[in-house]
């Protein structure tokens, strides 16, 4: 009883075009496709998944307050030392 061919499946290039696309939903797309789930010879501890390029990813749309709101947080490495941007109008917000 086998569960499908034995031969690893090559990865393909798959472009995907962000221009109007919701983030959320985009990302979804690309994870699907970096998993493989899409290939009928799916298992979860292979690596079936292709190589995604998203072009025109200046230019994804976010929905609600999301661009105004989102903060972004980063830490260091140095104790009690961590960077916050986002919550402006600039491409980084607080720019």
């Amino acid at each position: 009883m086998s569960s499908g061919p034995s031969y690893p499946t090559l990865p393909q290039a798959r472009i995907l075009n962000g221009s109007g696309k919701v983030v959320g939903r985009l990302a979804a797309q690309v994870a699907v496709l970096l998993m493989g789930k899409h290939k009928p010879t799916y298992s979860p501890h292979l690596d079936h998944g292709d190589n995604v390029y998203i072009v025109n990813s200046g230019v994804v749309r976010f929905t609600g307050n999301k661009y105004a709101e989102k903060k972004y947080i980063w830490h260091t490495g140095w104790p009690g030392l961590f960077f916050l941007r986002g919550g402006g109008g600039g491409r980084w917000g607080g720019d």
